[in-house]
């Protein structure tokens, strides 16, 4: 199968495509949740913000708003025509407003100027994609899952998520975007992509997390630091 290499697009990792089957949509990630390596500082920062731990909370929030930042930057897109929403959880059926994702979103969506969809999307639940083992199976798992609201007034929905893979739940927000909102291009963030390093290193794909700048490192460090202000 390969490993997806991305390109580095200013401070963030471009994958153009995470393998999956349907729908592709363009990913950026602030960097690797390295699988076999656990002691790796940011895969430990990336785990515990997904976790809801009140200081990786405080921090991952203040880094993903530098990233959806450059991000912005990068694919020179606007506050007023740009509109942001969360991957769902996989038990969830609409969106939770004390999740980890739905409370960064909502924040970053003020902080930025943004236009807060995440209430759009719906969905079945489903089984945990982690606990299966085929790439088919994640995919099928989801399959028709999403269901989407017609949204207007923006030209691009960013996706927020914590991980990704291969891209399965991204691609079958954007489908269901699609379907009743057909002409908004989506971009999904993410903290990490999930990647195994020995496996990785077999295909030439270098996964490090050392191209994460200081000042990202320095606003995850300070913000730990804050008491939770995020609602």
């Amino acid at each position: 199968m390969g490993v997806p290499t991305p390109v580095q697009d200013g401070h963030l990792l471009r994958f153009d495509r995470l393998d999956t089957s349907g729908f592709t949509i363009p990913v950026y990630t602030v960097g690797w949740r390295i699988l076999d390596q656990p002691g790796d500082v940011w895969t430990q920062r990336f785990v515990a913000f997904k976790a809801d731990e009140t200081p990786a909370f405080m921090g991952g929030a203040y880094v993903l708003l530098e990233a959806t930042k450059e991000l912005m930057a990068r694919r020179n897109l606007k506050p007023a025509s740009v509109g942001l929403a969360v991957a769902l959880s996989s038990r969830a059926t609409k969106l939770n407003n004390n999740h980890v994702l739905c409370r960064t979103g909502r924040w970053l969506a003020q902080r930025l100027n943004l236009t807060f969809v995440g209430e759009k999307f719906s969905k079945q639940a489903h089984r945990s994609l982690h606990t299966l083992s085929s790439s088919g199976e994640r995919d099928g798992e989801v399959s028709g899952k999403y269901t989407c609201q017609k949204i207007e007034g923006v030209s691009t929905v960013i996706i927020l998520d914590d991980f990704v893979t291969r891209g399965a739940t991204l691609g079958e927000m954007k489908r269901a975007l699609d379907e009743t909102s057909c002409g908004i291009s989506a971009i999904g963030l993410a903290l990490g992509k999930h990647e195994r390093n020995a496996y990785a290193t077999g295909f030439g794909v270098n996964v490090s997390n050392e191209h994460i700048p200081d000042k990202w490192n320095q606003a995850w460090i300070n913000n730990s630091k804050r008491k939770p202000a995020v609602a």
